[in-house]
């Protein structure tokens, strides 16, 4: 009995201990096996095609996961000659699961351990490359040296009449497509790709294709990009009964760790279904021009995607594709100025026979800015221009945002035609419609560009019958920038009889973030007509309401308003401006010129009211020996005013000339127990000083009135002269009896001293 104990420990005890010590050696480090190497090597490269290469490292007996044994080849490099490609790898695994084999599938497991590849994409699309990144030395973009086998493709330019090809195109090179045909290839590639996996379950060969810690290094040869996918995962397994194969993938770009699921199942009619599903997914790692960093725009940040696709079961081709995407989490980028964007999960459905995308009802917000999308996209492939894409969209109830917030009612219905050719960074607008429940509405045509070099625009705008509060809201903030500001800021209401405005700033014309750029000669030109403008023409100004039509002309530089007559209300009542006339022009960025004119006509309690309501303590503060508020009479004036405002808007300098008349001028209650009344006077004024002069009575008896002096903040106190010609018995009313020595007329003029004692000069004249 004990014999037979052991010859059982030795015949079980003896492998274990083997095994055990295997176990623990692979633990440590793979064991060699330089025997079989040789013969797999030799099976392997002759599978491969024509003109491919395999190298294999050194072969040898490893552990998975620290658990499942596998053959291990490391390290392994895959070479074209035609392109010139090299795909290398730490190593390449096959493993065996005994589980697998239990539910009746193949146990082997495929995994390719810290592959590198590297992709050059052109017009020709993407194919597998080799090349070399050479770091910029003074920090700029990278330099991609393509190292080409025996196929060389052409160079690519880009010239104002087209996409021009500098050399011989390849056999092997697959023909210019359509994005929408690229989509179909690769596509259809991944879902020949898995169903490849089910076929080599069912023949028994492998069960599971695992890829870990990958990178994709991809060149955009077009756009000028490179960029890197690192830490790429992918897991996929078919399931017993040969109709599904399903998987997991991971890759970081960027920072940024995008997640998805794939699989492709059969239905019982034999047509097959692709889905995905990828979140935190950044478009512009496989749409290089949704966010050039050297463009002007973009969209940044992760969104998600899902796809479902069908496959005729008969061709293999795709039949039709239905895509959701959510983008809420990105922004929009324009410069450096990041707007964020929200949306309700996109519905889009695709025709691949027709490049035609169609994307259901949506809410799209950018900003505070809100609306509901609708839209046909066509993708095309021009022969000259390269990849196209058409467009036509509408909307409704959107709102557009400005400084003064969300407008109390939307746009109800946007309408928009146009074109794209990403490649030149171009936008065609064939028409866009903008129209509000009230029937007013405003249109626009032309082209953006949007490249590296800057923005670029060849617009013209027509409004009928929208608010100034519309045209805020439509006129981009990054065009004409200061005189945006400036409408903004200063026309407080109104609305647009006619319009017509035309924008043509050549790429690159129109100022950035911190930078300064005078307008380009005969770059803006708008002519605008409006009704029942209310209009501020400075910061300390109060609003003028024009009653009549009111003209804004822009000519680059120069910015021109009129009105036919208008109204500013103030506390005292109404003061009326006629002919009145802005004119405000630039010609460089360091100062701005603003010209005033108008006649300006009201009462002097008008007068007072705007000067209590714009300066409140200017009168208490003046110490005048007089109660202003007991002043009466009509002014009418003329004015022209000069003010030049430095970069930030404060004044360097003003100039001014105003001249006109006071009719009944007088009290409306006694001034130093004295009324004045029936005063016709007349003025002038300028930086330099002013003068007034005139007549009035002065406790029933005529008088002449001389005012002048200087303006300034250490100005001498003003000159008044008062002269008057009385009889001697008049004096008497003002509280003089000089009869008794005077008979006849008095002649005298009176000037107030500063010690308060005055000067006079009289003559007297006897009755005859």
């Amino acid at each position: 009995m004990r014999k037979a104990a052991r010859v059982t420990a030795w015949l079980f005890g003896v492998p274990v201990a083997l095994m055990l010590l295997t176990y623990l050696v692979l633990l440590v480090t793979p064991i060699p096996l330089p025997f079989v190497g040789q013969q797999v090597r030799n099976f392997i490269a002759g599978s491969l095609p024509a003109g491919a290469d395999i190298e294999l490292g050194d072969m040898a007996l490893a552990l998975e996961n620290y658990m499942f044994p596998v053959i291990q080849f490391s390290p392994v490099t895959y070479t074209d000659a035609k392109s010139g490609a090299k795909v290398r790898m730490e190593a390449l695994e096959v493993g065996f699961s005994p589980v697998r084999a239990f539910i009746g599938q193949p146990g082997a497991t495929i995994t390719i351990v810290g592959p590198h590849i590297q992709v050059n994409q052109d017009l020709f699309g993407p194919r597998l490359a080799s090349f070399e990144v050479v770091p910029d030395a003074s920090g700029g973009r990278p330099t991609v040296r393509i190292i080409e086998g025996e196929d060389a493709f052409p160079q690519v330019s880009f010239e104002s009449d087209g996409v021009e090809l500098k050399g011989d195109i390849p056999a092997s090179a697959m023909q210019m497509r359509s994005d929408n045909d690229w989509l179909i290839y690769n596509l259809e590639a991944a879902g020949n790709g898995l169903a490849g996996i089910i076929e080599q379950a069912k023949l028994g060969r492998f069960s599971r294709l695992v890829i870990r810690d990958g990178t994709l290094d991809m060149n955009d040869a077009l756009y000028g990009l490179f960029r890197t996918f690192n830490d790429i995962t992918f897991d996929v397994t078919p399931s017993p009964d040969g109709k599904l194969a399903s998987g997991l993938f991971t890759a970081d770009f960027g920072g940024t760790v995008m997640n998805g699921i794939l699989e492709r199942v059969e239905d019982g009619d034999g047509t097959a279904r692709l889905k995905a599903s990828v979140t935190n997914l950044d478009l512009a790692s496989f749409m290089p021009f949704i966010n050039d960093p050297e463009g002007t725009g973009g969209i940044v940040g992760a969104s998600a995607l899902s796809i479902d696709v069908a496959f005729d079961a008969t061709t293999g081709k795709i039949k039709d594709g239905l895509f959701h995407i959510d983008m809420t989490g990105t922004d929009l980028r324009i410069e450096r100025d990041y707007f964020p964007l929200a949306t309700s999960i996109m519905e889009i459905a695709w025709d691949p026979y027709k490049g035609q995308f169609t994307m259901a009802d949506s809410q799209i917000t950018i900003g505070n800015s809100t609306g509901w999308v609708k839209g046909v996209f066509l993708l095309g492939m021009d022969p000259s221009y390269g990849p196209t894409v058409a467009m036509s969209m509408t909307g409704h109830d959107v709102f557009i945002s400005a400084e003064n917030g969300l407008p109390k009612e939307p746009f109800s219905e946007v309408s928009f035609q146009g074109w794209s050719a990403p490649l030149y960074g171009a936008m065609g607008i064939d028409q866009f419609v903008a129209k509000k429940a009230d029937g007013s509405q405003l249109a626009s045509k032309g082209r953006v560009d949007m490249l590296r070099r800057g923005i670029g625009f060849d617009l013209t705008v027509a409004g009928d019958g929208i608010s100034a509060d519309d045209l805020k809201r439509v006129w981009p903030y990054f065009i004409a920038a200061d005189t945006r500001q400036w409408f903004v800021k200063n026309v407080l209401a109104g609305n647009i009889t006619k319009s017509s405005m035309r924008y043509d700033f050549p790429v690159g014309a129109i100022a950035t973030t911190g930078e300064d750029k005078p307008i380009p000669k005969d770059a803006m030109s708008i002519d605008i007509t409006g009704v029942g403008v209310q209009i501020k023409p400075t910061e300390t100004m109060l609003p003028i309401t024009i009653e009549g039509e009111t003209k804004l002309i822009v000519r680059d530089n120069e910015v021109t308003i009129s009105g036919d007559g208008g109204t500013v209300k103030t506390s005292g009542g109404s003061i009326s401006v006629a002919n009145a006339a802005m004119v405000i022009s630039s010609e460089n960025t360091d100062e701005r010129l603003i010209e005033i004119s108008g006649d300006v006509s009201g009462g002097i309690p008008a007068l007072i009211g705007l000067v209590k309501d714009q300066q409140p303590a200017a009168l208490e503060d003046s110490k005048l020996p007089i109660d202003v508020t007991a002043l009466g009479g009509d002014l009418t004036l003329s004015m022209v005013a000069t003010i030049v405002l430095d970069k930030a808007g404060k004044t360097k300098k003003l100039d001014y000339a105003l001249n006109g008349v006071v009719q009944d001028f007088g009290s409306t209650a006694p001034l130093d127990n004295h009324t004045i009344a029936n005063g016709q006077l007349s003025f002038v004024a300028s930086q330099a000083g002013f003068k007034v002069q005139g007549q009035a009575e002065v406790d029933g008896l005529p008088a002449n009135l001389v005012i002048e002096g200087e303006v300034g903040e250490n100005a001498p106190p003003p000159v008044m002269t008062l002269g008057a010609t009385l009889a001697a018995a008049d004096f008497k009313k003002m509280g003089f009896d000089v009869s008794e020595f005077i008979d006849g007329e008095i002649t005298f003029a009176a000037r107030p001293m500063p010690d308060d004692r005055s000067r006079w000069m009289s003559t007297s004249r006897r009755r005859q």
